[in-house]
């Protein structure tokens, strides 16, 4: 929550078990994180009660001694109270109004949905938190790509292919089209 790092996962539905795959990997990718927190969502709240029967299930004295300390302790916010989560649906804002800019009404692949929400999670960790330095001349930042990878995401530099029209692109060319609008 300091850094207001972004981790954007597409998801098949908002289903339970749908957000626990998306749960797994996230756990898979960036380690076991302490606290979570969410809104009282019905996908959240049941994969809540999923965790904790799993959980009991493995609760052995074995297992137990594994899963000291390695828990996830989720906090809910108070129902019909959205402003008190401001911080994460300041990003789902901006996460929406990039995706909004760039697909439109155009329908898309998996794949490629996929793709993009990667892309503008690294456009949204690749903003400034602070200065670096107190010189305004020099133009370093501190991102939150800086906490989760120890530098900032860089792209490589791509033509830009703006004034082809669609119909002779492939799919892969059309996804940067989109993305550079």
């Amino acid at each position: 929550m300091v850094t207001k790092a972004v981790h954007i996962e597409v998801v098949e539905d908002l289903s339970a078990p749908a957000f626990l795959d998306a749960f797994t990997r996230f756990v898979s990718r960036r380690g076991p994180c302490r606290d979570l927190y969410s809104d009282n969502g019905t996908a959240f709240v049941g994969a809540n009660r999923l965790l904790r029967e799993d959980l009991a299930a493995w609760h052995s004295e074995n297992n137990q001694r594994l899963l000291a300390g390695s828990g996830t302790n989720w906090h809910f916010i108070t129902p019909s109270a959205p402003h008190q989560g401001g911080l994460w649906e300041a990003a789902v804002k901006s996460s929406r109004h990039h995706l909004v800019r760039c697909v439109g009404s155009q329908i898309m692949w998996h794949c490629q949905l996929q793709t993009l929400a990667t892309r503008i999670e690294a456009c949204l960790n690749s903003r400034p938190i602070t200065p670096l330095y107190d010189d305004p001349e020099d133009k370093l930042a501190l991102s939150p790509a800086d906490f989760l990878i120890g530098a900032p995401l860089i792209a490589v530099p791509e033509p830009d292919i703006q004034h082809i029209p669609n119909n002779r692109l492939k799919q892969w060319q059309w996804l940067r089209q989109i993305q550079q609008v």
